[in-house]
């Protein structure tokens, strides 16, 4: 029997203005140019840019890094369902 292989995590770095905001060691779902993303601090951005890096010791390193912008006002749907709730 052949024993499985394991691989190290996949990051999942993310970045508003091209600056580090946070990373994950787990892939989230396919995250498409547009898609809007709900932290739990109840901020709220959209995906402007995906990119894959197998690079082990470039500039952005192996992993996914998704490239964020804050949601704009005419498009924050969490914000207008719960205005209350969603502050900035």
């Amino acid at each position: 029997m052949v024993a499985p292989v394991s691989f190290p995590a996949w990051a999942v770095t993310y970045y508003l203005n091209e600056e580090y905001l946070r990373q994950d060691e787990e892939e989230p779902p396919p995250l498409a140019i547009g898609t809007g993303v709900l932290w739990e601090d109840g901020s709220r951005y959209r995906v402007v840019d995906v990119w894959v890096s197998y690079e082990k010791r470039g500039e952005l390193g192996r992993g996914t890094h998704v490239f964020l912008e804050p949601a704009q006002a005419a498009d924050d749907r969490p914000k207008r369902m719960a205005p209350g709730y969603y502050v900035d």
